[in-house]
């Protein structure tokens, strides 16, 4: 019967406070020690714990309980190099419908000689509960603990858990208490109460992706150029990370998780977390464009904020997203763990400027105009630059453009054949549109440009592109034409005076003097 009575004295719900007397006499102190759960302390801008991603809460620690380290250090406060665990060691504490409980019931400790003096008793805990014997989930990551007469503060090992493979199911968040100096209560009900820390950081829980002012401007220009509704889907997130394997937590510490490095043979651990939302992530008209959204993780990941041996932790973010014109890419940024995440509570903010490579102007062969360039894609662009933002390379310079396909003519942007080639050499090729050697690109053809071509060209454009191996590397820098003159001679090129103006005359296939520049005919 006593018994029964000590563990209905430990009952009742987190928040409840069983009934006191307005004027409780000696009798009335409480006897038995009793455990609640207070509200998650998760840190503030001038005193922050370190926050997980938030997996454990109460409903969660309800079903797996906590640990609890205890001592009696008698009259005088505690003093951590002095005392073992001589109370409770690795205690565990659950829960039921008539409240949190454990088993033998631990009574105030009182002085001896026949004088009444209540003695201090600190506690440590730890949620979730690990089993000593490694029985338990959590076991598989907090893989070690002080032992019971070991002197000075209560500690546990942590390891990330579980294999490549499966350790997303085998994450265990990792919470911490303390209550120091504790004395018996003066009112039978009062209990010792625990306010958990998050011991661990997280990361992806949350990744927000949103487009800046700019960027939705470009859509919006983008969307009135095709006369379409342009959307941005964001396909697949994915989050590469190189965090710390081990550490030793001390449950000892106020203002932050107290970890410390312990050796290892694996110092970093390699995780990758892949989301695929596929979602919209901006929808563009011709005078307007919305956008921001978040990507949640089932699961994110916890880590260790603490890096052995000045090894950075680090997560390299990916991002692959579509455009309804056809366009797709992707964008990485990589990210400190220890400071930028901390600062952006673990979770992922990441904004799509005009600056990241999200090229979105980029214009089919059929579009194309004047002036412009055409990329290793089969892309026109602006310029040389958007080009390479876009990921590609440009090739050529659109100097030509017909109304009748295969007849627009791109230059290409360096020569083929440098000075000293004889005409004789390519006429010795088979067939006049036999091309110098060079990389295909969708939705034309390279070959060696005609006499006609070059007067198109040059209908339009007195200036060709000078990049490369420049038509302006000599003073009057002479091309062969794929077109004969004669049976040995050919139509060659000059362009005078850096190419202020230009003109054909023959040579005979004896001068060697000449260059070859390709053209891509689309």
């Amino acid at each position: 019967m006593p018994a029964f009575l000590l563990l209905a004295a430990c009952a009742g719900d987190d928040a409840a406070v069983a009934p006191i007397s307005d004027n409780p006499g000696a009798d009335a102190k409480g006897s038995a020690i009793c455990f609640n759960v207070d509200d998650f302390y998760n840190g503030t801008a001038d005193k922050s714990a370190t926050r997980a991603a938030g997996r454990e809460d109460l409903s969660r620690l309800r079903n797996d309980g906590f640990g609890v380290f205890a001592c009696n250090t008698g009259l005088h406060p505690y003093v951590s190099s002095t005392i073992s665990w001589n109370f409770m060691w690795n205690q565990p504490v659950s829960y039921t419908s008539s409240g949190w409980s454990y088993n033998p019931v631990k009574h105030w400790p009182t002085g001896k000689g026949g004088e009444e003096l209540d003695e201090y008793v600190t506690f440590f805990a730890y949620a979730p509960f690990s089993k000593a014997d490694g029985s338990d989930k959590a076991s598989r990551c907090i893989v070690d603990l002080s032992n019971a007469t070991e002197v000075g503060d209560p500690w546990l090992t942590y390891q990330l858990g579980g294999s490549t493979d499966d350790w997303q199911s085998h994450q265990v968040d990792l919470l911490y208490a303390f209550c120091k100096d504790m004395k018996r209560p003066e009112r039978t009900g009062e209990r010792v109460k625990f306010s958990f820390r998050h011991a661990l950081a997280g990361a992806g829980d949350q990744v927000k992706v949103s487009c800046q002012d700019l960027l939705q401007n470009r859509l919006v220009q983008l969307a009135a150029n095709r006369g379409v509704t342009v959307k941005l889907t964001l396909d697949r997130v994915v989050l590469d990370y190189t965090l710390t394997r081990k550490g030793r937590l001390v449950l000892n510490n106020a203002s932050e998780p107290n970890w410390q490095v312990i050796a290892s043979e694996d110092p970093m651990v390699h995780r990758i977390l892949e989301l695929t939302p596929a979602q919209v992530l901006a929808t563009a008209t011709s005078s307007a464009c919305t956008s921001t959204t978040y990507v949640n993780s089932d699961l994110g990941i916890f880590y260790i904020p603490m890096s052995p041996d000045g090894q950075a932790q680090q997560v390299d973010v990916t991002l692959y997203y579509s455009l309804s014109t056809g366009y797709s890419g992707s964008i990485s940024s990589e990210l400190s763990l220890n400071t930028e995440m901390a600062s952006q509570n673990q979770n992922f903010e990441l904004i799509l400027s005009k600056n990241l490579p999200l090229y979105l102007n980029d214009v089919p062969l059929s579009e194309a105009t004047q002036g412009m360039f055409v990329g290793a894609n089969g892309k026109a662009y602006a310029s040389k630059d958007d080009a390479t933002t876009a990921g590609t390379t440009a090739q050529a310079w659109i100097a030509y453009k017909s109304t009748t396909a295969g007849e627009s003519l791109a230059f290409a942007l360096t020569n083929d054949g440098a000075s000293g080639t004889s005409w004789n050499a390519f006429d010795a090729n088979p067939g006049w549109n036999t091309p110098p050697i060079r990389d295909a690109i969708d939705g034309g053809t390279w070959r060696w440009p005609s006499k006609t071509d070059f007067d198109n060209m040059l209908a339009g454009f007195q200036t060709l592109p000078e990049t490369g191996n420049s038509i302006t590397s000599d003073d009057n820098p002479l091309y062969w034409a794929s077109t004969e003159f004669e049976t040995t001679d050919a139509w060659n090129l000059l362009f005078k005076g850096s190419h202020s103006n230009v003109d054909f005359s023959n040579k005979n296939d004896d001068y060697s003097d000449y260059y070859v520049r390709a053209v891509f005919a689309f």
